[in-house]
Protein backbone atom coordinates (compact mmCIF):
# COMPACT_ATOMS: atom_id res chain seq x y z
CA UNK A 1 0.00 0.00 0.00
CA UNK A 2 1.49 3.28 -1.10
CA UNK A 3 0.78 6.43 0.83
CA UNK A 4 0.54 9.54 -1.24
CA UNK A 5 0.97 12.90 0.48
CA UNK A 6 -1.64 14.38 -1.82
CA UNK A 7 -4.23 12.22 -0.04
CA UNK A 8 -3.71 14.38 3.05
CA UNK A 9 -3.67 17.67 1.18
CA UNK A 10 -7.23 18.61 2.13
CA UNK A 11 -6.99 17.64 5.82
CA UNK A 12 -7.40 20.67 8.07
CA UNK A 13 -6.87 20.53 11.81
CA UNK A 14 -8.52 22.85 14.28
CA UNK A 15 -6.25 25.35 16.04
CA UNK A 16 -6.73 23.49 19.32
CA UNK A 17 -5.33 20.27 17.85
CA UNK A 18 -2.41 22.16 16.36
CA UNK A 19 -1.67 23.75 19.75
CA UNK A 20 -1.83 20.32 21.36
CA UNK A 21 0.66 18.95 18.83
CA UNK A 22 2.90 21.97 19.36
CA UNK A 23 2.73 21.45 23.12
CA UNK A 24 3.75 17.80 22.78
CA UNK A 25 6.54 18.73 20.36
CA UNK A 26 7.97 21.33 22.74
CA UNK A 27 7.71 18.91 25.68
CA UNK A 28 9.61 16.24 23.73
CA UNK A 29 12.31 18.71 22.71
CA UNK A 30 12.67 19.87 26.32
CA UNK A 31 12.90 16.30 27.58
CA UNK A 32 15.52 15.51 24.95
CA UNK A 33 17.63 18.51 25.92
CA UNK A 34 17.33 17.62 29.59
CA UNK A 35 18.24 14.02 28.83
CA UNK A 36 21.35 15.04 26.93
CA UNK A 37 22.66 17.81 29.16
CA UNK A 38 21.33 16.51 32.49
CA UNK A 39 23.75 13.62 32.38
CA UNK A 40 26.66 15.97 31.76
CA UNK A 41 25.56 18.28 34.57
CA UNK A 42 25.24 15.49 37.14
CA UNK A 43 28.50 13.94 35.96
CA UNK A 44 30.30 17.20 36.76
CA UNK A 45 28.37 17.70 40.03
CA UNK A 46 29.25 14.20 41.28
CA UNK A 47 32.98 14.67 40.69
CA UNK A 48 33.26 12.81 37.38
CA UNK A 49 31.71 9.63 38.81
CA UNK A 50 29.67 7.82 36.18
CA UNK A 51 28.62 5.24 38.79
CA UNK A 52 26.87 7.91 40.88
CA UNK A 53 25.11 9.28 37.80
CA UNK A 54 23.90 5.79 36.84
CA UNK A 55 22.63 5.17 40.39
CA UNK A 56 20.82 8.53 40.34
CA UNK A 57 19.10 7.76 37.04
CA UNK A 58 18.23 4.23 38.20
CA UNK A 59 16.61 5.68 41.33
CA UNK A 60 14.74 8.29 39.28
CA UNK A 61 13.38 5.67 36.86
CA UNK A 62 12.44 3.35 39.75
CA UNK A 63 10.56 6.22 41.42
CA UNK A 64 8.87 6.98 38.08
CA UNK A 65 7.68 3.38 37.75
CA UNK A 66 6.28 3.35 41.30
CA UNK A 67 4.58 6.75 41.03
CA UNK A 68 3.13 5.90 37.61
CA UNK A 69 1.66 2.68 38.96
CA UNK A 70 0.17 4.43 42.01
CA UNK A 71 -1.16 7.26 39.86
CA UNK A 72 -2.85 4.81 37.49
CA UNK A 73 -4.49 3.02 40.43
CA UNK A 74 -5.67 6.36 41.84
CA UNK A 75 -7.12 7.48 38.52
CA UNK A 76 -8.88 4.14 38.01
CA UNK A 77 -10.49 4.35 41.46
CA UNK A 78 -11.49 8.02 41.23
CA UNK A 79 -12.18 8.10 37.54
CA UNK A 80 -11.25 10.80 35.08
CA UNK A 81 -13.21 14.04 35.41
Amino acid sequence: MKVNMLDYDKVRFSPNILYLYLNRLLMQIGAGIYGAFGVIYFYEKFGSSIEKVLVLYALLYAAFVIVTHLGAKLISSLGMK
